[in-house]
C-alpha cells in the first residue's frame, strides 16, 4: 500500500483544495486525649481563666479541659472525648482556648493549615494520647528524640527501592534542617499482613531533632530514597505538602511511602511481542545476526536477560516474542521498551507512554492460587508499519543546535544559563542513553556556534540502519550548582525531543529551544501550494527519505507521473522550519488544472 497525500492546484487563477488519503474508610471512634500547658500563656489566670479545645471532631464547639496539676507544674490542663465525627485514618485539626477577657486563640506554629495537626489511628475503637503541648508554642525548647517508621512493601515490589543495588531510605525534615543522612534501617521483627502474605518491610529511625522547639509543636518531614532524593508524595498533608507530627518522644505510627498500601501480589507470564518486518525490509534489522530482546522495568531495564526469538514457521517470520515471569501488585505500572542491536527502540508521540515507555498494569489474578496470563498485542517495533522505509542506509552526519537564550534548570527555574562557565551536553537513543555525567556525556558536549551567540551545536555520525525517527534531550552543567552527576536538567523525566532525520548523507536538525521538547507532529505530509508569482507556484512539503512527489492532469484512472528527484533522500531544494525540513519546488504556472500527491513507494 502506498502512503500518500494529495493537492490539487487549479489555473493561476483558480482555487486550492488539500485532501488525504482502595479500601473504604470506616467512620472514626477514636478515643482522644489533649493536654496543654499554660505556663507561659498571657494572658492568663489560674483558678479564674477556663482553657478549652475545639475541632473537627465536635464542629469546632467548645470542649472544656480540666486543671490537672502535676507536683511540679500546675499549669496543666487535660482532657479526654471521643471523635466520632472525623473519618478513620484521615487528619484531625483542633486548637486550644482560653478564657481570659473575651477569649483568646491559640496561635501554634503551623504549615499552611494554621490549625493543628494529627492523623487518627486506622482502626476504629482505637485510643490516641496526644503529647502535652504549650498554648501557642510559647514555652521552653527541646531536642527531642522521635521515631519514624516507613513501610516500603510497594517500592520494593516495583523495583523503586532496591537494596541489592544499594538504596536506602532516609527521613528529612525541618527538625533536623531538611538534611540527608538519617537513615533508616529495615526491622525484621515487625510483621505485617499483605493479602495472604506477612512481611516484614518496615523501616525504622529514631533521629534527635538538631534545632530545639517547642515540646508538642508541630514538625514537617517526609521519607526519601537515596540515591537520587527520590521524596514521596503522601495523602496526609498539610498547607506545607509535607507529612507532619510533633515535636515530642514519640514514636510515629507506620505509614506507606507515598501513602500506597500494597495491593496483592500476583504472578503474571507475560508474553510480549514486535513485528520487526519494517525493519528487515529496510536493512536495518538482519535476523542473521542481530539481536532482539525486551527491558523494563520488571528486569532492572536490562537489554540482555530477555531475548526474543521468531517462529521460524510463521506466517510472518518477523514477529519475535518471549515470556517473562513477573511477580508484582496488581494494578502496578510495568513500563518497557523493545531492543535491538542498535539500541531502544523509538516511540511515537502518539503512543499511549508511561515515563517515555510502552506500558502494561498488571491484572488481577485468575484463580486463587495469583496466578494470571497476560498477552500483549503485536506492536511495530518504533511504531514503524513495513512497506515503507524506517531507517536510514548510510552513515549520516546529523548537527543538533539548541539556543540556550535564558535556559533554566528543570525544577530550579531560579538558575538561568551562564555561557561563562556551564556547558551544554547531548544525550539520545542513538546513543544508548549514557548516564547523565559529564564523563560518560564527554563526547557529546555542544560547542558554542556561532561563538558569542546563544546556540550551541554538536555534529555526530549516526551509522546506516538507525530509525529515522529519533529521541533526544540537551543537559546543562551548572557549575555553581555542582550537579556534573545530574545533567538531566532540562526536562521532566522522559520529556523528550522527538524529530526526524530528513535527508541522508548530512541533515541539520531543526534549531531546538532549551525547555521545549518539540515532538515533530507527522513523519512526512504539510503539502501545501503556495500563491502564483511570476508565472510559478510554490509547492512544498515536509520530506522525508522516500518521499516524493508526483503529479496528474487527470484523476481518473491511473495518469501519476513520479518526480524521483524530489525524493527526500536527495532532495536538496529546501528550507528549514521550526516543524522540520521542509521540500519546496517551484511549478509553472497552468491554465489547466493540475494534482499532486506525496507517496512512500512500497519496497
Amino acid at each position: 500500500m502506498k502512503s500518500k497525500l494529495l493537492l490539487k492546484l487549479l489555473g493561476s487563477g483558480g482555487a486550492l483544495c488539500l485532501c488525504a488519503g482502595m479500601a473504604l474508610a470506616q467512620t472514626s471512634n477514636t478515643v482522644v486525649t489533649f493536654s496543654v500547658d499554660m505556663s507561659f500563656a498571657s494572658p492568663f489566670v489560674l483558678g479564674t481563666d477556663q482553657v478549652a479545645v475545639r475541632g473537627s471532631f465536635n464542629g469546632w464547639n467548645t470542649y472544656m479541659l480540666t486543671n490537672n496539676p502535676s507536683a511540679s507544674n500546675p499549669y496543666l490542663f487535660s482532657g479526654t472525648t471521643t471523635n466520632t465525627t472525623d473519618v478513620n485514618g484521615t487528619p484531625m485539626a483542633f486548637k486550644f482556648w482560653q478564657s481570659d477577657g473575651s477569649g483568646v486563640w491559640e496561635n501554634p506554629v503551623t504549615g499552611g493549615s494554621g490549625n493543628r495537626l494529627v492523623v487518627l489511628p486506622p482502626t476504629s475503637g482505637a485510643s490516641l494520647v496526644l503529647p502535652t503541648m504549650f498554648f501557642s508554642d510559647d514555652g521552653p525548647t527541646t531536642n527531642a528524640t522521635i521515631t519514624f517508621q516507613v513501610d516500603m512493601t510497594v517500592q520494593l515490589a516495583t523495583g523503586a527501592f532496591d537494596t541489592n543495588a544499594g538504596d536506602t531510605v532516609e527521613v528529612q525534615g525541618n527538625f533536623q534542617g531538611w538534611q540527608s543522612g538519617d537513615i533508616l534501617m529495615n526491622d525484621p521483627t515487625i510483621l505485617r499482613t499483605n493479602g495472604t502474605t506477612v512481611t516484614s518491610n518496615v523501616w525504622v529511625g529514631s533521629f534527635t531533632a538538631i534545632d530545639p522547639e517547642s515540646p508538642g509543636q508541630i514538625i514537617w518531614y517526609k521519607f526519601v530514597i537515596q540515591p537520587g532524593g527520590h521524596y514521596e508524595s503522601p495523602i496526609q498533608v498539610d498547607g506545607t505538602g509535607n507529612r507532619y507530627g510533633f515535636m515530642a518522644g514519640i514514636t510515629n505510627p507506620v505509614v506507606y511511602f507515598s501513602d500506597v498500601a500494597p495491593a496483592p501480589i500476583v504472578t503474571n507470564l507475560v508474553t510480549f511481542q514486535v513485528d520487526m518486518t519494517a525493519q528487515v525490509q529496510g536493512g536495518g534489522f538482519d535476523p542473521a545476526t542481530d539481536d532482539i530482546e525486551v527491558a523494563g522495568l520488571f528486569n532492572g531495564w536490562s537489554t540482555s536477560a530477555n531475548p526474543m526469538t521468531n517462529n521460524p514457521d510463521a506466517a510472518n517470520t518477523n514477529i519475535y516474542s518471549t515470556q517473562v515471569l513477573l511477580v508484582a501488585p496488581v494494578g502496578s505500572t510495568q513500563p518497557f521498551k523493545y531492543v535491538d542491536t542498535r539500541g531502544y527502540e523509538s516511540l511515537s508521540p502518539s503512543t499511549p507512554q508511561s515515563g517515555g515507555n510502552r506500558f502494561f498494569l498488571q491484572p488481577n489474578a485468575t484463580n486463587t492460587d495469583f496466578y494470571t496470563n497476560t498477552v500483549l498485542p503485536v506492536v511495530y517495533f518504533s511504531d514503524t508499519p513495513p512497506g515503507i522505509q524506517t531507517t536510514i542506509t548510510v552513515p549520516t552526519e546529523v548537527t543538533f543546535t539548541v539556543n540556550m537564550t535564558g535556559a533554566a534548570e528543570y525544577g530550579d527555574p531560579t538558575y538561568t544559563f551562564q555561557p561563562s562557565s556551564d556547558s551544554v551536553y547531548l544525550n539520545a537513543d542513538f546513543l544508548g542513553w549514557p548516564t547523565w555525567n559529564v564523563i560518560d556525556l564527554a563526547s557529546y558536549q555542544l560547542t558554542n556556534n556561532p561563538v558569542g551567540s546563544s546556540n550551541y551545536s554538536l555534529t555526530i555520525s549516526i551509522p546506516a540502519g538507525n530509525s529515522l525517527a529519533v529521541t533526544y534531550k540537551y543537559g546543562m552543567y551548572n557549575v555553581a550548582a555542582g550537579n556534573e552527576n545530574s545533567l538531566d536538567d532540562e526536562a521532566g523525566f522522559a520529556q523528550n525531543h522527538y524529530r526526524y532525520i530528513r535527508t541522508q548523507g548530512n541533515y541539520t536538525m531543526p534549531l531546538d529551544t532549551f525547555g521545549n521538547q518539540f515532538d515533530e507532529p507527522t513523519a512526512f505530509g504539510q503539502l501545501v501550494a503556495g500563491a502564483p508569482a511570476h508565472g510559478q507556484v510554490p509547492i512544498s512539503w515536509l520530506g522525508l527519505p522516500g518521499v516524493q512527489l508526483q503529479s496528474s492532469t487527470n484523476l481518473a484512472g491511473n495518469h501519476w507521473v513520479s518526480h524521483p528527484e524530489t525524493d527526500g533522500a536527495s532532495f536538496t531544494n529546501g528550507y528549514i522550519s521550526n516543524n522540520g525540513f521542509i521540500s519546496v519546488t517551484n511549478w509553472p504556472a497552468a491554465r489547466s488544472s493540475l494534482y499532486f500527491r506525496l507517496i512512500r513507494p512500497t519496497h
